[in-house]
């Protein structure tokens, strides 16, 4: 994984605290940001912290949408 900002603070579950850092499974995770996975087995809570290059992609888009206006 490559060097990144962590959040501060971390995610965590609602329900259950400490969430796990989860690698991407593909390209496009890897791209959309950091994945966090709660540690308990019997929770799917899942959280992205987005990578400035999603953000960047969104604000883009929402900027044509705004523009077709």
């Amino acid at each position: 994984m490559s060097n990144r900002l962590l959040p501060d603070p971390l995610p965590r579950c609602r329900r259950h605290g400490r969430m796990r850092l989860r690698p991407p499974g593909t390209r496009e995770q890897e791209f959309c940001g950091v994945w966090y996975r709660c540690a308990a087995p019997e929770c799917a809570a899942t959280v992205l912290v987005a990578s400035a290059g999603l953000r960047a992609q969104l604000a883009a888009q929402s900027q044509a949408c705004e523009a077709g206006r």
